[in-house]
């Protein structure tokens, strides 16, 4: 099991927070820099990651298969509305 918190701004400017719970299926994770080799493309994801220059990667986690819960201080509806 994973627990991850997030904070975010709802669609006023506020900040949200709320966390997730999920359960792993199949996991792997490594420190070796022979083991994963991270290519980014040209999409609006890859440029987020290139902006934040992260330098060289630490730690790459593969998660294929996992259930999440989203847990959210108020039911989603009332956050997007």
């Amino acid at each position: 099991m994973v627990k991850s918190s997030f904070t975010n701004l709802d669609k006023d400017g506020q900040l949200t927070y709320g966390y997730a719970l999920s359960r792993q299926l199949g996991y792997a994770s490594s420190t070796s820099a022979e083991s994963a080799e991270l290519k980014l493309n040209e999409g609006s994801f890859s440029t987020y990651i290139k902006s934040l220059k992260l330098g060289k990667m630490l730690k790459y986690e593969y998660v294929p298969e996992f259930q999440s819960a989203l847990y959210a201080p108020k039911p989603l509806t009332g956050l997007l509305q």
